[in-house]
């Protein structure tokens, strides 16, 4: 039986519940109470994450507590435990959840729970010698900055390469004469974001480092195209003598002579798409006129010995002329892309840093599938555990490299967890990959384990999805949706209610005069609806929008806003606020406006006027005093200080509602310094590009309606869901760069950068035009099922209503050809389709949780104080602990220091040599000293007499936190060594310099709170070992 288990878990079906069960069954099965840290948990953002430690760590306090609402969760783990064939009573899981929580929260930073980012950022940050990297080096996750700047310096330095500057020119003359922007940084910007799309990043090894290349390969798709063109004209010519011979012309041909306009358009150097009658033409003698034509029998034999192969011979020639211009369109980027790569990699090398984006295919790499993942062990830790969550949207090279991980724990016969569900996967646009989900079962042996219940929607909501979808999907004609077959859509409700939750759908009709008339009515229905859920006492707290874009989110804040006078009493219970992070950028903020403002008129920019005015301006819309800034006497300021100052002087801290805003720019601001020049000029710049736009993240204490984009809202849920706008796209609605494989006439280059757009269904790349459509289908039909699965009582659709519909292109066009065929109430005359009622859920007395750790603490208002810096006042002042790690100019770490680091690592004499090794490894010590380490420390412990604490009767705690509190104030204390056999326990700390009162002091702080602890283990023992002096000093309690 293979012991790796892969959940399939539709929306709402408990998949973190599931996992938390999992890897709180893992843990407390193992006899170690430290075994946490052999478990790995990763997700795929920061939220996931967090919420996965709290529920970890609520579920054993709870069930080492015995507490009420772990009752479920212990009935769940007692079955899962049975199906192993294991007995626990109550006690037993008690004692085990207990020990298991404590040891969690006093080796917290061990906790293995993390996202997959993070997770690799620790693996690269273990392999400094191998990156070429020094110990201190960054990680940038800024690509989009680095490829900019990347493209500016490349530009920059083409006055001195001719070759580049010839290339330049090249390329601003092509987009002159194909009359767009000749301003290529920007063009330039949107295509370097390839650099990091996994696909280029695996062949980008066979791009040719010249430009002299891509030169001769234009040239040559330029003779392509002349020869056609010269075919097409002579081969027209010559059917225009054919068809004189035989006394025809272009009116005797099917649809007023199509075909032969069609010939004579690419001749004129046109290039019509193929008609349905010209592909009928291409095979058919009797298509090329209609039926009672009196000439018809001679028009089909004309057709079918010249015509026909005529036209099949001209439909080729303008494949290769169509290929040749594709392959065109994006060679000049690719000609300067190895320019900037180089770029990139010299200022990597510059600045110490490593790209984020770069850490998959490094290890990819780096990792060889024949042999054991020494990477993973880098990180100081033997994975014994893997449970991926979401793992839909894992990219391929993320799954290769965990694939080696897994195949290792899997060699071993211990247990791991994956957990997703193909259907919610929607990040294609970072690499996810939904095939990767049937592809790693079919690769690990297993077979996928579907979690048939929903635990979030109520009964309406559930049937509607489980008959909508598989419907949709056998709809789309042009697409196989295996991952929509009815088994894998299908859920069952654990709800009961009255009421079964509503579903309404509503349909605006088009109105083709006023292209503006869509949008105004939506953002009225969306106004109706809320009036609605107002009447039927739906709290505006419980109402969330979702949207596909984020500026829908401030055309609707917009339109609220309009609408506040004419709806007083919605207003003032919040109905027409809406909450969002889209809706709380910086730019939005007062405070920081004035901020902003006043740099502005301090670095004498242009406009200095209309600056101060503008200051003044928002002064008075805050209440506050107008002051004048004394430029002169802040020029010379620090940037940090001088912000300060502009705080303080303005008072915006009594500005309402600006503290969030504040805390939020000063975090972005400390971030900038950190990496950026600290000038005003500067910092204005980057402020225009990234600062603005950052947003205050929303708290639970601020009423409103939610407003966010369906990709947000991915692993949430609310109780009444309006989706308005519902009519986006199935194809891509940007054209992305498709990298496609080489036509057979072109040797040495394997791909090509393809411009995604219906003419590449005529051209050699077809397969891939056809595999990227079925690609953005099914992104966006999963897209439509993470938002119709949020809702978890109403769920409210607004789109658009054709009269006709020729062809689904839309997912209104899906929508309304659909809810017809499904249960529910259609109404013909209204265009609104309706299942159930309005769904109020009953405010029942909610039971206070018995569980500390899941309650909700209460919101507190923070207050931003800003600091006037001094300079007179400022002192620098030193740690001892730093003076005693800084001794030389090129020493990080003292011999004591390491010798220190590797005592504690030690648990047994046996493991002196292996953590001396890790030392290397981890570049703490060079090769050459590893030796002399291991006989240092063995010569220590021998001379010191301390060879039994090493010894293997003893559990071992190193640097075990024990936590308490002092005066109020929570205090971590740390000894060195703590030693356990029996009821004999043994408390040790080393120490280097020479002895003194407060060691003893500091040892029996140490004892007292183990005391106070009221530990079993009384019997109890210090020591100080001072190690450079080979002594060893036992202290008394009292």
């Amino acid at each position: 039986m293979s012991k790796i288990k892969i959940y399939r878990a539709s929306a709402g079906s408990g998949k973190t519940y599931t996992l938390v069960l999992e890897y709180i069954k893992c843990l407390l099965i193992s006899d170690f109470s430290d075994y946490f840290q052999y478990i790995l948990a990763v997700s795929f953002t920061k939220d996931a994450t967090n919420e996965m430690k709290e529920r970890i760590l609520s579920e054993l306090y709870g069930l080492a507590l015995n507490t009420n609402d772990s009752k479920r969760f212990r009935s769940s783990l007692q079955i899962l435990w049975e199906e192993e064939g294991l007995h626990w009573d109550e006690k037993l899981i008690n004692m085990r959840a207990k020990t298991a929580f404590q040891t969690i929260i006093h080796n917290y930073s061990r906790l293995n729970i993390t996202t997959i980012d993070s997770f690799f950022q620790c693996i690269i940050r273990s392999l400094v010698r191998e990156l070429g990297y020094s110990n201190h080096f960054s990680l940038e996750t800024n690509t989009q900055r680095v490829i900019r700047e990347s493209i500016h310096n490349v530009i920059e330095k083409s006055s001195h390469d001719n070759k580049l500057i010839k290339w330049l020119t090249i390329y601003v003359e092509h987009l002159i004469n194909e009359g767009k922007n000749w301003r290529i940084e920007k063009s330039m910007e949107i295509f370097g974001e390839c650099i990091y799309n996994e696909f280029f990043q695996t062949k980008k090894k066979y791009l040719p480092n010249t430009t002299l290349f891509f030169s001769r390969l234009i040239k040559s798709q330029d003779q392509i195209q002349k020869d056609c063109q010269t075919f097409f004209k002579n081969t027209v010519q010559e059917i225009k003598i054919l068809l004189s011979k035989h006394q025809l012309n272009e009116n005797d041909f099917i649809r007023k002579g199509n075909p032969i306009i069609f010939l004579q358009k690419l001749a004129d150097g046109d290039y019509p798409e193929e008609s349905k009658t010209i592909e009928k033409c291409c095979t058919d003698k009797d298509a090329w006129t209609t039926k009672n034509h009196k000439k018809k029998e001679d028009i089909a034999k004309l057709a079918e010995y010249k015509l026909i192969p005529t036209l099949n011979c001209i439909l080729e020639a303008l494949r290769k002329t169509r290929t040749a211009q594709m392959i065109k369109d994006n060679l000049y980027q690719l000609g300067l892309i190895g320019k900037v790569i180089k770029e990139i990699e010299e200022q990597n090398h510059e600045q110490n840093r490593f790209m984020l984006s770069d850490t998959n295919i490094f290890l990819h790499q780096m990792i060889d599938d024949t042999d054991a993942p020494f990477i993973y062990e880098k990180i100081g830790v033997q994975i014994k555990h893997v449970m991926i969550d979401e793992f839909q949207d894992t990219s391929q090279l993320q799954w290769e490299n965990f694939r080696v991980l897994l195949n290792e724990i899997l060699a071993q016969n211990t247990f791991s967890l994956i957990v997703g569900d193909e259907k919610q996967s929607i990040y294609r646009w970072r690499n996810g990959d939904w095939k990767i989900f049937k592809r790693a079962v079919k690769e690990l042996g297993t077979e996928e384990k579907p979690l048939l219940y929903n635990w979030r929607s109520e009964k309406h909501i559930i049937d509607f999805n489980n008959s909508f979808f598989p419907l949709a999907a056998n709809m789309l004609k042009n697409a196989v949706f295996s991952i929509y077959e009815v088994e894998k859509v299908k859920q069952k409700t654990k709800k009961s209610s009255e009421k079964e939750g509503h579903i309404f759908i509503q349909f605006i009709k088009d109105n083709k005069e006023d292209v503006q008339y869509v949008d105004q009515m939506m953002k009225e229905a969306v106004l109706e609806q809320l009036k609605k859920l107002y009447n039927n006492g739906i709290p505006a707290k419980d109402i969330c929008l979702l949207v596909r874009k984020k500026k829908t989110i401030n055309i609707l804040a917009a339109f609220f806003l309009e609408k506040r006078n004419n709806y007083p009493k919605m207003a003032e219970k919040h109905y027409l606020t809406i909450v969002s992070n889209e809706a709380f950028s910086l730019k939005s903020s007062l405070a920081v406006r004035i901020i902003i403002a006043s740099l502005r008129i301090i670095s004498r920019q242009d406009n200095e006027i209309y600056y101060k005015n503008q200051l003044i301006y928002l002064l008075k819309i805050g209440g506050l005093d107008v002051q004048d800034l004394i430029i002169d006497s802040l020029l010379s300021m620090p940037l940090f200080e001088l912000i300060g100052y502009i705080c303080k002087q303005f008072e915006l801290e009594q500005l309402p509602g600006q503290a969030a805003y504040l805390f939020v720019f000063y975090d972005y601001l400390s971030q900038y310094l950190k990496e950026s020049p600290a000038t005003i000029h500067h910092f204005l710049e980057h402020w225009e590009k990234e600062g603005q736009d950052k947003t205050v993240p929303t708290g639970m204490g601020v009423e409103g309606i939610k407003a966010m984009t369906i990709h947000k809202s991915k692993g949430l849920q609310f109780h009444t869901v309006i989706i308005p706008y519902c009519d986006w796209k199935f194809s891509p609605e940007k054209n992305p760069f498709l990298w496609c494989k080489s036509p057979k006439n072109i040797k040495d280059l394997p791909f090509f950068p393809i411009t995604y757009k219906k003419e590449m269904k005529y051209t050699d790349f077809a397969t891939e035009y056809e595999e990227e459509t079925i690609r953005s289908y099914v992104d966006n039909l999963n897209l439509l099922y993470v938002a119709f699965t949020r809702a978890e009582c109403n769920l409210i659709i607004l789109t658009r209503y054709k009269k006709k519909i020729k062809e689904i292109k839309r997912v209104s066009d899906l929508l309304q050809l659909s809810v017809k065929k499904l249960n529910g109430n259609w109404d013909e005359e209204n265009c609104h389709f309706r299942m159930g009622e309005i769904f109020l859920l009953k405010e029942e007395k909610k039971v206070a949780t018995d569980n500390p750790l899941k309650k909700i603490p209460l919101m507190k208002e923070i207050k931003f104080s800003p600091v006037n810096f001094q300079q007179e006042k400022i002192t620098f002042k030193q740690s001892n602990q730093f003076q005693q790690l800084m001794t030389g100019k090129d020493m990080y770490f003292t011999y004591d220091n390491i010798i220190h680091y590797f005592l504690i690592q030690i648990n047994y004499l046996e493991d002196i040599e292996k953590k001396v090794n890790d030392g290397i490894i981890q570049s703490l010590i060079q090769p050459n000293e590893g030796r002399i380490y291991i006989e240092k420390i063995r010569r220590s412990i021998q001379l010191s007499g301390v060879e039994d604490w090493f010894n293997s009767r003893y559990k071992v705690y190193r640097k075990y936190s024990i936590i308490a509190e002092e005066n109020g104030i929570v205090i971590n204390k740390r000894p060195d060594r703590f030693l356990i056999a029996g009821n004999k326990t043994i408390i040790i700390d080393y120490k280097f310099e020479t002895p003194h009162s407060s060691h003893e002091k500091q040892l029996r702080q140490y004892a007292n709170l183990l005391v106070t602890r009221k530990t079993s283990h009384f019997n109890m023992e210090m020591y100080l070992w001072y190690v450079e002096m080979n002594q060893v000093k036992k202290i008394q309690l009292y």
